[in-house]
């Protein structure tokens, strides 16, 4: 009985040193997971950012390059007018 007593004893102590151990966060972590969080967030935004500019290249050039009625009814006379010559 009184094996189990100190046994139970110094497994308590045990115990409780190992959950004092656990060490609190200082100034200078708190600072570096908030300047982690800040720099995803820029990221993010970052990445937001470049797809818009990317889509709104695409539409501008898209709508630059397309043809318009009357390129493309030139194009026809065009052709027909090879089609005639042959």
């Amino acid at each position: 009985m009184f094996k189990k007593s100190i046994a139970l004893f110094f497994t308590g102590i045990l115990i409780i040193g190992i959950s004092a151990c656990e060490k609190e966060e200082g100034p200078m972590e708190k600072a570096g997971k908030s300047m982690d969080k800040a720099a995803a967030s820029v990221q993010e935004s970052t990445d937001k950012a470049a797809e818009s500019v990317r889509k709104s290249y695409e539409e501008t050039k898209d709508a630059i390059l397309d043809k318009g009625p009357a390129e493309k009814a030139g194009e026809s006379i065009d052709d027909a007018v090879e089609n005639i010559n042959k």
